[in-house]
């Protein structure tokens, strides 16, 4: 520990050399690898430093690079023995400075033998989690303090979230990676697409399943399908000019990829009205609008062609009180909502400043908010009703399931509870559900901090986490993960405990 960690650093100059940056932390090369253990003889005898860095006012040191990353990890996601239950309460015991202070995990039973001169057995060694040794000196004496408690049903491990893989894509990734559902085990997989256009697949573990060069990049998000309603899955996109559907082998669908002659505008949208896996490709290409049914093949009796102007953003499906709606906003101002059929359903008579940001709905209404940051309210009849709201953009204001989520500056708004986060430049909000609980995350771009919070509005513990985009969040098995990317070539995927 320092009292000035730069001015020590500038100290040991002549030992070591940048080496690299680790999540906007410089990790150096330590010369000499034995100086630490001479200098704190006989302390650390037979440790040698290889890795040498500064975190807040400590100067760390490690034996390899992997080490010091984990050291990292650890701190940023406070996956810490000071954050575990059981030291919390061993300490209360001890007194708060020490001459010496040794701490034992793994090797209880061990290190109860040196102090205590018997060694207990396996089992009751495993009941103890953590075994402290205190040495504090005082005038001509010192005292000694020793401590092994018993668990008992407390949580032996830290609260909050470990990080479970980072995977290195190896170039730069084009958009933010996205979970896949590995139908033959139910557990998730990692999806990526890089700068030359190829696609990834990678495991949980971080294994790359495969790759696979597509001609160009994929327009907006990759759906997840089940297309012979099997229980197989297959991931399905737009590029400009194919549409694709490709199994969890890498291997395209037939009668998949479909070309189209003239470019595809906006990202693919997939319908399926009542969940019966009767899939409905909706490709957008300007003012065109193109309805494909699960084998590739035009909707027959489907009538909206042609808007009157480009269309802007996704084609939307939105249920309202049993009834289905698609919606399509225009360049001109138009918003069009109409039946599965094309018909107009919903008379919008009013030009509005259109984003092409998502719809979103109430119980009966629609809900947007225009360029000039309005929200505007539009009843199944076609009654509109705006109020002014301040928001940063048109999506940062999420409703879903009578939640409402609003991000401005940086005030969170979780329902009626007000969350001031630090000053910085923030994503916009996501909400997922997962094992039957909302959650709600942001990012936080410059410091790269990844948030979140469940929908009463508390910060779940462990969080914020390093992440460099926007969070994305999927339940596997009872655990709760949170995918973002590290860097522009990296992702990463924490756990919550």
């Amino acid at each position: 520990e320092s009292l000035d960690s730069q001015l020590s650093m500038e100290s040991l100059a002549k030992y070591i050399s940048r080496r690299e940056t680790y999540r906007d932390v410089i990790l150096y090369s330590f010369n000499t690898p034995g100086l630490i253990a001479q200098t704190y003889s006989p302390l650390l005898q037979g440790h040698s430093i290889n890795v040498l860095f500064s975190l807040e006012n400590f100067i760390i040191g490690a034996s390899n690079l992997e080490v010091a990353q984990q050291y990292i990890n650890a701190i940023e996601t406070s996956n810490t023995l000071s954050e575990t239950s059981y030291f919390k309460n061993v300490m209360q015991h001890l007194p708060t400075k020490s001459s010496l202070l040794v701490f034992e995990q793994q090797h209880t039973a061990g290190f109860s033998n040196q102090v205590m001169g018997e060694l207990p057995n396996k089992q009751v060694a495993n009941e103890f989690p953590i075994a402290i040794f205190q040495y504090r000196y005082d005038t001509s004496f010192a005292h000694i303090n020793f401590i092994n408690h018993k668990a008992g049903k407390e949580i032996k491990k830290s609260k909050g979230v470990t990080q479970l893989v980072a995977i290195d894509v190896g170039i730069p990734m084009l958009g933010d990676p996205q979970f896949f559902t590995n139908h033959k085990t139910n557990e998730k997989e990692i999806v990526v697409q890089d700068v030359e256009n190829n696609l990834h697949l990678f495991s949980l573990s971080g294994t790359k399943l495969w790759s696979k060069s597509i001609e160009n990049p994929i327009l907006g998000d990759i759906h997840e399908i089940d297309l012979l309603a099997n229980g197989k899955k297959q991931l399905a996109f737009t590029t400009k000019n194919k549409l694709y559907v490709i199994d969890r082998n890498g291997k395209e669908v037939a009668p998949f990829p479909i070309t189209f002659k003239d470019r595809i505008t906006q990202p693919l949208a997939v319908f399926d009205y009542d969940n019966t896996k009767r899939y409905r490709f909706v490709i957008i290409q300007d003012k065109e609008v193109v309805m494909l049914d699960k084998k590739g093949k035009s909707v027959k009796g489907f009538t909206y062609k042609k808007a009157k102007s480009n269309i802007i953003g996704m084609a939307q499906h939105i249920r309202l009180q049993n009834k289905d709606y698609l919606l399509f906003q225009q360049e001109n101002g138009t918003l069009s909502i109409r039946s599965r059929t094309g018909k107009v359903r919903v008379k919008v008579s009013e030009k509005l400043n259109l984003t092409g940001a998502p719809i979103l709905k109430t119980r009966t209404n629609f809900v947007l908010v225009t360029k000039d940051n309005e929200q505007v309210t539009i009843s199944q009849s076609g009654k509109i009703s705006r109020k002014k709201i301040n928001i940063n953009n048109e999506n940062c204001l999420k409703i879903i399931k009578d939640n409402t989520i609003s991000l401005w500056d940086n005030h969170l708004r979780i329902n009626s509870k007000h969350i001031e986060l630090p000053f910085g430049i923030y994503t916009s909000p996501r909400v997922y559900y997962a094992n039957k609980k909302g959650y709600v995350t942001t990012t936080e771009t410059q410091e790269k901090k990844t948030y979140l919070y469940s929908l009463d509005g508390e910060l779940l513990e462990g969080f914020p986490v390093y992440g460099a985009s926007s969070g994305e969040i999927i339940a596997c098995k009872k655990n709760v993960f949170v995918l973002t990317k590290e860097d522009d070539t990296k992702c990463i995927v924490y756990r919550t405990n």
